[in-house]
């Protein structure tokens, strides 16, 4: 895939997210640009879409970054079982 700095950056936007929500591993802004195959100017400027996208602070995606799918995964078990407890007294509440 060959992309130049003219390239739409939604695209590039929507492959980094790809690449960040599917590696089973810690992964660098400078790994993304070779594997996207353009520079690493580009990929932050992707990475900070996302930011203001998910409203993260840059402590917050750089620390996404770093962590590895099961990790993220695993926090995302912990909300919904939070969420369920909450609708389950909810529901409790309204019978």
């Amino acid at each position: 895939m060959n992309m130049d700095n003219n390239a739409n950056i939604d695209n590039i936007e929507a492959i980094v997210e790809a690449i960040l929500f599917t590696t089973g591993k810690a992964i660098t802004a400078e790994k993304i640009a070779s594997i996207v195959e353009c520079d690493n100017k580009t990929v932050k400027r992707a990475i900070i879409s996302l930011m203001e996208k998910y409203k993260l602070t840059e402590i917050q995606a750089k620390s996404i970054l770093a962590m590895r799918l099961s990790s993220l995964a695993h926090m995302e078990k912990i909300e919904l079982e939070n969420e369920k407890k909450e609708l389950l007294s909810s529901i409790e509440d309204l019978e």
